[in-house]
């Protein structure tokens, strides 16, 4: 079991994440 400081740490990392390959995935698709 994860404190929430760490759940809410890795989820932050994680979104950063996701919102990267979006954009990466927008450009590659010549949406940006």
């Amino acid at each position: 079991m994860m404190t929430p400081d760490e759940a809410a740490a890795r989820l932050g990392w994680t979104v950063a994440e996701a919102e990267e390959i979006r954009q990466a995935t927008f450009r590659a698709c010549g949406y940006a």
